[in-house]
């Protein structure tokens, strides 16, 4: 987890 500010954008990206 390299980028802990955009969490939504984070886990959008996770989930792809």
């Amino acid at each position: 987890m390299a980028f802990s500010k955009p969490s939504a954008v984070t886990m959008n990206h996770i989930n792809y």
